[in-house]
């Protein structure tokens, strides 16, 4: 049995004073270096301060990466927040002006249909008469 056995990263474990330790307590030879190896055995899986420490240290650089990931989303958000908002402001002075468009479009057709009425009046009427008057002369004659 080896004198001292050390975890890779741990404190060391004296496994000679263990076994005698055990020995002087009533275990026999095989029993106290089987105890003792079983004791070396578990610490194998035991984590230490420094793998504590070198765990700690890689999840900050997990949280500072996660974080600075997270900002530049955020600006990312920023800017395509930014794009849309003037696409809609954009769309909407469009669809202003085009409203304002078929505003004027529109008076200028009631301006023509009252035009066009006032001309079929104007028209209409001395031809309405003169249709009249025709009828009665048409009828007239062929009274006579």
């Amino acid at each position: 049995m080896e004198h001292e056995q050390q975890h890779p990263t741990g404190p060391t474990f004296d496994t000679l004073k263990a076994a005698e330790a055990l020995q002087k307590a009533g275990f026999t030879g095989v029993q106290a270096r089987v105890v003792t190896q079983t004791i070396v055995d578990s610490q194998a899986n035991l984590a230490t301060k420094a793998d504590l420490d070198r765990l700690h240290g890689a999840l900050e650089a997990m949280r500072a990466t996660v974080e600075a990931n997270a900002e530049v989303q955020r600006a990312d958000n920023q800017r395509l927040l930014a794009a849309f908002e003037s696409h809609v402001a954009a769309l909407r002075a469009d669809n202003k002006r085009m409203e304002e468009t078929l505003r004027a479009d529109n008076e200028q057709l009631k301006e023509k249909v009252n035009t066009n009425r006032v001309l079929i009046f104007s028209i209409g009427v001395p031809v309405l008469l003169a249709l009249v008057g025709l009828t009665f002369a048409v009828v007239s004659l062929s009274l006579r």
